[in-house]
């Protein structure tokens, strides 16, 4: 489904949108607010409204909280109906445990793009998804990056997780791959895995 979200999406000019409150854990510039990108194929001339965005954002900032706070039942509680039935509570702890044992705890988010469908060819459900792609401060992995979908019913409603990825190469990997290969090598396979996430911009 990702590839369907950012094949042919298109930014459309639009008024300015309001800019949201600063947060301390999740970072969102007046630039992505504004840049409304839709992605072909979704329904012509449909255009998510202030409230949306808004509910987006609140979502994705409630689940990276509850996840950097240890509270997996309040995130797994947060994800969309058919995601939570087929990731029980159990391994959804365990594989977020397994993340943090790896990279350290995360203090910052930086949304660095939001990309919108609605009813777009290919994804499984009607209604208006939300692509948000971010970018992790950890306290031991300095190579990150991810992105959050997040879904509401067509007849409007909470938003919900539809998917979360997130990719990340340790800060002690990283020292190892450089020193038995090359910095070239570190490079290189960090350029690799990090080309599943199509909008990762690694600028501080």
């Amino acid at each position: 489904m990702r590839s369907v979200f950012f094949i042919g999406a298109l930014a459309l000019a639009v008024g300015a949108l309001p800019r949201h409150a600063a947060s301390d854990t999740l970072e969102v510039s007046s630039a992505v607010l504004n840049e409304i990108n839709i992605v072909s194929g979704s329904t012509p001339g449909w255009l998510p409204t202030e409230d949306q965005l808004r509910q987006a954002i609140a979502i994705t900032e409630a689940f990276l909280n509850a996840i950097d706070g240890g509270r997996y039942d309040v995130a797994h509680g947060l994800l969309e109906e058919d995601f939570k039935r087929g990731q029980t509570l159990e391994t959804f702890t365990q594989i977020q445990t397994k993340t943090t044992e790896r990279s350290g705890p995360s203090s910052h988010w930086k949304v660095t793009k939001i990309t919108w469908a609605k009813s777009s060819t290919g994804t499984r459900l009607p209604g208006p998804y939300v692509a948000i792609d971010l970018i992790g401060k950890y306290e031991n992995a300095d190579r990150n990056c991810g992105y959050i979908v997040v879904y509401q019913p067509p007849s409007g409603g909470d938003f919900t997780v539809m998917r979360r990825e997130i990719l990340v190469l340790d800060n002690t990997s990283a020292r190892e791959i450089e020193t038995t290969r090359s910095k070239a090598e570190l490079d290189r396979i960090w350029a690799q895995v990090s080309s599943v996430c199509p909008n990762y911009d690694p600028a501080p």
